[in-house]
């Protein structure tokens, strides 16, 4: 796990710009995964539900793609 990680590199010494090189993500994330760490230890690092309107497409409707397939 990403989050993880940048927690345990960061308790090694490693800076931001190091962690964010090595795991391939932004200089942004690293800081706001020590963030939460710092301020809500590892319940910070769990995910959070996120705003905004829920997707479209629901299990029980068949995507444009299925459409002219014979059903199984």
């Amino acid at each position: 796990m990403v989050r993880v990680d940048v927690i345990m590199r960061a308790a090694r010494g490693q800076t931001n710009y190091m962690i964010a090189k090595q795991l391939g993500i932004s200089r942004n994330t690293v800081k706001l995964w020590r963030y939460r760490f710092a301020r809500e230890g590892t319940t910070g690092l769990i995910t959070r539900p996120i705003s905004g309107r829920p997707p479209k497409h629901l299990d029980r409707q068949k995507s444009p793609l299925d459409v002219g397939k014979p059903s199984a």
